[in-house]
C-alpha cells in the first residue's frame, strides 16, 4: 500500500480511501460527491466512493469501546474510523497487516509503535 498524506482537517477519509483501494489522492477528490464539505467523511461517503474508486468495500461496526491497542486487526488491507475518547469526529486510517498509515503522519507506522493506539475502533472496512 502506498501512504497518502491529507492536505487538510478533513480529508483524513479521501485519502484512506485512495489508499485501501489503491488509487491516487486525486482519483478519491474526483469522486468525493461533497468536496466543499468541511466536516469529513460520513461512513455512507466513505463507502460511496470506494465505490466509485472500483472497490467493494463491507463496514463492520464496531462496538465502540475496544482501544486499538487491545484490538487484533484483520491481516490484510483495511480501513479504520477511529476516535478520541469523547470527541465527536473520527479519524480514518489503513492498516495492511502490518502497518499503520495514518494520513496525518509522514509515513507508515508499525502497529505496535502507532500513537493513537489508545484511541477507539468505531469502524473497520474491509474488501468484500
Amino acid at each position: 500500500m502506498r501512504h497518502i498524506r491529507q492536505y487538510n482537517e478533513f480529508d483524513c477519509g479521501l485519502a484512506v480511501a485512495a489508499m485501501i483501494c489503491g488509487k491516487k489522492w486525486q482519483d478519491a477528490a474526483d469522486a468525493d460527491t461533497h468536496p466543499t464539505k468541511a466536516d469529513g467523511l460520513t461512513t455512507k461517503e466513505f463507502l460511496v466512493m470506494c465505490s466509485a474508486l472500483g472497490s467493494r468495500i463491507g463496514m463492520i461496526k464496531a462496538s465502540g469501546k475496544m482501544h486499538l491497542k487491545n484490538a487484533t486487526p484483520p491481516d490484510r488491507c483495511c480501513g479504520m474510523l477511529i476516535h478520541r475518547f469523547g470527541a465527536r469526529v473520527g479519524h480514518y486510517v489503513a492498516f495492511d497487516g502490518k502497518y499503520v498509515y495514518d494520513p496525518d503522519c509522514k509515513r507508515r507506522v508499525r502497529w505496535s509503535s502507532y500513537r493513537r493506539r489508545p484511541w477507539k475502533i468505531c469502524r473497520w472496512f474491509v474488501a468484500c
